[in-house]
């Protein structure tokens, strides 16, 4: 049987993430090129790189759930870091709404915090469950099951609120900027 040697193994996991991170970023930059201010590239890129966190700490700790039976204290403090930068980017997306001065990141921030209230505060929700399952994870390995339906339920919820807090100033194809050249 031939085996593989080990640091053939390091690279190719290094050229997964690698590869990982370039289709994150191309991703990202679809929603940027449409120059619309809730889909700026900080605000788009936090919310990538932080789902792309949480998901990933969510199967790690599913992961080690079910082959060991537990989920070890750096995967639930990594999760909850996780959680926190995510939880950190939405909320700067949700703040404008406080502020006097009309703007497009204020309508976002009001369209999620009228219009989208159910799906905000249940996507807030599943953050909390997650959070809790992984702080507790450790002593009490049931909850440990709870992270990644909470996550899944969760980053479901958040790509509705991406796709419906956004404000459109057109319709598609811009007609008017292919008109003025």
């Amino acid at each position: 049987m031939f085996e593989v040697p080990q640091w053939l193994t390091l690279g190719a996991g290094a050229m997964a993430f690698f590869l990982g991170l370039v289709s994150v970023f191309c991703s990202v930059m679809v929603y940027v090129d449409t120059k619309r201010e809730f889909w700026s590239m900080w605000k788009t890129l936090g919310r990538f790189v932080g789902s792309s966190l949480v998901g990933a700490f969510a199967v790690l700790s599913f992961s080690e759930l079910v082959s060991v039976g537990t989920v070890s204290a750096w995967l639930s403090v990594g999760m909850l870091v996780s959680i926190l930068f995510k939880a950190v980017v939405e909320a700067s997306l949700i703040l404008p709404a406080r502020e006097d001065a009309w703007s497009f990141s204020k309508k976002s921030g009001m369209i999620q915090l009228y219009s989208l209230r159910k799906t905000l505060s249940i996507r807030w929700a599943a953050f909390a469950v997650a959070a809790v399952a992984a702080m507790f994870a450790t002593l009490v390995p049931a909850l440990g099951a709870l992270i990644l339906p909470a996550v899944i339920l969760g980053e479901l919820l958040e790509r509705c609120i991406f796709f419906q807090a956004v404000v459109t100033l057109k319709m598609p194809g811009e007609l008017s900027r292919i008109q003025a050249h």
